[in-house]
């Protein structure tokens, strides 16, 4: 990763200075944190980042630093309390957010004073395409949870999210999902037994259940009221 922190002299008076464990992991986290909103790959999942933001992982993150695993969540911790960073775990990653990062972290990076005049327009494109990338991963992020709200078995959240993520579904196919799965819920298969027999979500999207087609009966049965008008 390009670019530059700052370092702030205030340091020498904390407790994280005198402590050289410590010191080494938060240097490392402010190393690590994205200094623009970005993409970070995880698997074959896309996932958003503000500026002061990093994917964590301790394992990796005890190789870099040459810190044990332990001694890092000591310092994870121990920054957490001091209020310097948060950190939000998944099934599948954590991020960790510095905080106060606009503050202290000046997000304007140094260039080059040997630029082409090209330069700038080709950043300027770059920065919408990187716009747009973000704002269609949050979109989809935003679309699995109501999906998620919607779906009634409510069972390995995780693999149910990595096959939305393959599908990336835009709001009409999304809408057509959300009405098969109303449907489905007054259906005899996931009424019966409690909804004994309701598909995983994972497994229900793996096998487009969206395109699943209304029995006979149960067609019948959403005419019926209907026909009193």
């Amino acid at each position: 990763m390009d670019g530059y922190i700052k370092l702030w002299r205030k340091s020498l008076e904390s407790s994280v200075w005198t402590n050289i464990n410590l010191w080494r992991f938060w240097t490392w986290c402010l190393m690590k944190a994205s200094y623009k909103p970005g993409i970070a790959k995880v698997g074959y999942q896309d996932v958003p980042l503000e500026p002061g933001q990093f994917v964590f992982g301790r394992h990796k993150a005890s190789l870099e630093t040459r810190l044990s695993e332990q001694t890092i969540k000591t310092c994870l911790k121990h920054l957490e309390n001091m209020e310097n960073l948060t950190i939000k775990t998944t099934n599948k990653y954590s991020i960790i957010s510095i905080r106060n990062w606009d503050k202290y972290q000046n997000t304007d990076q140094p260039t080059n004073q040997q630029v082409t005049n090209n330069q700038p327009a080709t950043n300027h494109k770059q920065e919408g395409k990187e716009g747009k990338k973000i704002k269609e991963v949050k979109e989809i992020y935003a679309r699995f949870e109501i999906f998620w709200k919607a779906y009634p078995r409510k069972k390995s959240k995780g693999q149910a999210e990595k096959a939305f993520w393959k599908i990336k579904p835009d709001e009409q196919l999304l809408a057509t999902m959300l009405a098969t799965i109303e449907r489905a819920k007054k259906s005899d298969d996931w009424l019966r037994e409690g909804g004994k027999y309701i598909p995983y979500p994972a497994t229900w999207l793996n096998a487009r259940g969206w395109e699943d087609e209304i029995s006979k009966e149960q067609k019948e049965e959403e005419r019926e009221p209907h026909q009193w008008l």
